[in-house]
């Protein structure tokens, strides 16, 4: 199971960078985690064993990640 531990900053604007420190199953390699504002994709930056790096979409409204 995967968990979220903090989501930093905690609120951004579109084209924004959010960093997501996580812990559980590791990423396969080569496989790129999907990362959703709503329904709307993320563009990865990086991803490491404890670290994702997304920008926000543009499309992006208010709400969870």
């Amino acid at each position: 199971m995967i968990r979220i531990l903090d989501v930093i900053p905690p609120a951004s604007i579109p084209g924004g960078e959010i960093y997501i420190r996580w812990s559980g199953e590791q990423q396969r390699s080569f496989v790129r985690p999907d990362i959703l504002f709503r329904h709307t994709r993320a563009h990865l930056i990086s991803a490491s064993a404890d670290l994702i790096v997304v920008q926000v979409p543009e499309e992006a409204l208010s709400g969870d990640v």
